[in-house]
């Protein structure tokens, strides 16, 4: 009696990765951060993950349905037991991404830091400047991605401040390929206080010359 031993193929991580490569072309769009798979070979069991920087629409499943589709057309001789995908809205930029078993796909991404921030407001401030201003402050919150120009002005603003204010920011998101800012906001207010009682928000990137009153200069004055 002879016993007859019946093999499975498994599926190298070069196999996988090249079908993948393969599948995944012309299915890549801005929102995805990166593509991530695993494999048990024991349990002949494949998962595809997109983790996205928004959270998941339906194009998103559909998608990542077609790659699959595209995926396991490679292996027309090997049967997945079970094959599953998923999208995760994954937009903290500090923590690591899980990569499973290895990524097939990770988006190049930028990322600023307040010197980054303070330089390309300088560079788009020039010739931007006008006598009405008299100090520009700004903040950023890279967990929210909100952007946020103030102007501080010697009278009450008018449309043309605001304009003034969003040919600047223009300018600083040009450097960053817009691809950092959700919301972004321009302010304009009428301000007789001192300079010195300003809020700088993270840090003033303007700030007009006027004499210093008695209080100013006995007190610390320190700009952000």
């Amino acid at each position: 009696m002879v016993n007859t031993i019946t093999s499975i193929k498994l599926l190298t991580k070069q196999e996988i990765l090249l079908a993948l490569l393969y599948a995944i072309q012309g299915e890549v769009y801005p929102a995805i951060r990166a593509i991530a798979y695993r494999y048990d070979p024991d349990t002949q069991h494949f998962m595809l993950r997109h983790y996205l920087d928004r959270n998941p629409l339906q194009k998103d499943y559909e998608c990542i349905k077609n790659v699959l589709s595209k995926f396991v057309a490679n292996f027309v001789s090997y049967q997945f037991n079970k094959v599953d995908a998923e999208n995760h809205y994954f937009r903290d930029r500090t923590a690591e991404i899980d990569s499973l078993d290895g990524f097939v796909y990770v988006r190049k991404e930028l990322y600023i830091d307040d010197r980054d921030i303070r330089l390309s407001l300088q560079r788009a401030l020039v010739r931007a400047i006008y006598p009405a201003i008299r100090a520009i402050a700004y903040s950023y919150n890279p967990d929210t991605r909100r952007f946020v120009l103030r102007y501080y002005l010697d009278r009450e603003p008018t449309e043309n401040d605001y304009e003034e204010a969003g040919c600047v920011t223009t300018e600083v998101f040009s450097d960053f390929n817009n691809v950092l800012f959700d919301d972004i906001q321009e302010e304009c207010y009428y301000s007789d206080s001192l300079l010195s009682r300003m809020d700088g928000l993270d840090g003033f990137v303007y700030m007009r010359y006027e004499p210093m009153t008695p209080e100013e200069i006995d007190g610390a004055y320190v700009a952000k």
